[in-house]
């Protein structure tokens, strides 16, 4: 099981809503609460894989986003505003080898947005910022689930039954 990040859930929690909050007033489209969503089920589940590293997400958003900016800027239809902001968000995290993919849709939502009409953006990036400020918080747990394993390990090595006993305790023994 993959250990739980509080921290990291609230700051998406609380982007999110803040999403919501604004989609609900008007301000901005509820499309915007799709990346952080799909953010927060990847640092969530994975919170070891490269993706959900803090520097990554980070850049990861304000990658996609400019590349939605840049595109919004251009009177393509829809359709094309679309694949054109995903590639080139997507191009971009590679270039920078900072690969977020929850972070390809923000580029799409801020491309469908009217030029100067970039409300969406900010409450992205804002919300991305949070959830990068709660990674990285974030005491780093496979660090420790390492040393654990190599403990372990080491002591099966060392020998005897007694050391498997104490390495691998059963269930209800005390470790």
């Amino acid at each position: 099981m993959t250990p739980r990040r509080p921290a990291v859930i609230t700051a998406t929690m609380i982007g999110t809503s803040v999403a919501a909050i604004a989609a609900a007033a008007g301000q901005v489209s509820p499309a915007v609460a799709a990346p952080l969503a799909a953010s927060l089920a990847l640092v969530a589940a994975t919170p070891t894989a490269p993706a959900a590293r803090a520097g990554v997400l980070l850049a990861g958003y304000a990658a996609a986003v400019a590349s939605g900016i840049a595109v919004s800027a251009t009177s393509l239809v829809p359709a094309a505003a679309v694949a054109i902001a995903a590639t080139l968000g997507t191009a971009l995290m590679v270039l920078l080898d900072r690969l977020h993919p929850p972070a390809v849709a923000a580029a799409c939502v801020t491309a469908l947005q009217p030029v100067g009409h970039w409300q969406e953006a900010v409450v992205v990036l804002g919300a991305a910022i949070a959830l990068a400020a709660a990674v990285r918080l974030q005491p780093t747990t496979a660090a420790r689930g390492i040393a654990l394993i190599r403990r372990k390990a080491t002591a099966l090595r060392s020998g005897g039954p007694t050391a498997r006993a104490r390495a691998c305790p059963g269930p209800g023994r005390a470790r």
